[in-house]
């Protein structure tokens, strides 16, 4: 069977943006019917036991390819890929061998290489391992075919109903894609396969909080911290749930520790800001925001459309501008909030709110 999972996750606190990769390596079963080898706890082992099996025979394809399993359990990429080619090269159709040589190739960025070699692993096999399915979807999403993703993630559920990894990935597709009801259906699903995961919770509360069902949100994320409690966008979340649901005080602690935990999570600082202002402390709303607008640094050498996904990615910049001129109106700065309300406006031309603000506060 193949490595356990090639992932480029996306995450932005609210949606599918920014690519953060990991990929984790699992030993496939043991070889124990071709090789008369035993399970191994430790890739030490595996790697002692194979390198005898291929001492004892060079064309030993099945001992090359578990060996470069075990060289990929200890991160060794460069040891793992060459014993997975020379697995390939003896047994053309190892699909677990193409399989896995595919994964390194993804974590090496090369995505064609991964997507031919995933491709060829699901013919060999005839589209029966839901694992391979579900890493070339992971590999389709990543190359923004979300189509082909949500395809392969199907076939993948379709072969094994249980598969909470899929439905979890299909909704995220689902959930970009504006799909709020099937979306809740496949983490609601996600979460009775995988009832100790968190993520399904937690992006079941994301739709939970798109269709205004605050309370089920709250409960949902409450859930993925009490499974997690090391993921800032889980605090970053619920207090946006909370500030929503008026509970200004509670927001206020969870977005403290959104920050606490990644003082490079801007957008909290934004959102904290915000509620800060609902309190009537437009001081320290002021700091946030100001903190918040530091992201503008990263687009300095930006044009055309690599400005305009970034301002896509970060939508939130506009609101900031306009929730700043705001809390300097009440501290009664009126240069900076018209010169604010300006920058909003100049971010997005569109919003009548903006416009609004700028006029009234131009005429002061």
């Amino acid at each position: 069977m193949p490595c356990n999972e090639y992932s480029r996750l996306k995450f932005w606190p609210d949606r599918l943006g920014v690519l953060v990769f990991f990929a984790v390596f699992f030993m496939a079963a043991s070889l124990a019917a071709e090789t008369d080898g035993p399970p191994f706890k430790d890739p030490d082992d595996a790697i002692k036991f194979y390198t005898a099996e291929i001492i004892k025979n060079p064309e030993n394809g099945v001992a090359f390819r578990e060996r470069g399993l075990a060289w990929a359990k200890k991160k060794d990429e460069g040891k793992a890929l060459s014993d997975f080619d020379t697995a390939v090269n003896i047994n053309p159709r190892d699909y677990s061998a193409l399989a896995n040589r595919g994964m390194i190739w993804a974590a090496r960025g090369f995505q064609d290489k991964a997507m031919a070699d995933f491709t060829r692993a699901v013919w060999m096999n005839g589209g029966k391992d839901p694992e391979i399915l579900f890493n070339r979807g992971l590999l389709w999403g990543d190359l923004g075919r979300n189509d082909k993703a949500k395809e392969d993630f199907s076939r993948a559920i379709a072969i094994r109903p249980s598969y909470g990894k899929a439905y979890l990935y299909r909704g995220r597709l689902l959930l970009e894609e504006d799909e709020i009801d099937k979306a809740l259906e496949d983490f609601s699903l996600c979460v009775k396969h995988l009832p100790d995961d968190a993520r399904g919770y937690f992006y079941r509360g994301l739709v939970f909080d798109r269709k205004g069902d605050f309370k089920a949100a709250l409960s949902d994320l409450d859930k993925a911290i009490g499974l997690n409690s090391k993921q800032d966008r889980f605090y970053f979340h619920r207090g946006d749930v909370l500030a929503k649901s008026g509970d200004l005080k509670k927001a206020l602690a969870d977005f403290d520790r959104a920050i606490a935990m990644n003082r490079d999570f801007l957008r909290a600082f934004y959102r904290r800001g915000t509620v800060w202002a609902g309190m009537g402390r437009h001081d320290k709303a002021l700091g946030d925001y100001t903190m918040s607008l530091s992201i503008l640094s990263l687009a300095r050498n930006l044009s055309g459309s690599m400005m305009e996904t970034f301002l896509k990615t970060n939508d939130w910049i506009p609101e900031t501008f306009y929730h700043r001129a705001i809390s300097y109106e009440a501290e009664g700065l009126k240069k900076e909030a018209l010169e604010d309300a300006g920058r909003a406006v100049f971010f997005n031309p569109d919003s009548p709110a903006y416009k609004e603000l700028k006029e009234r506060l131009s005429k002061q």
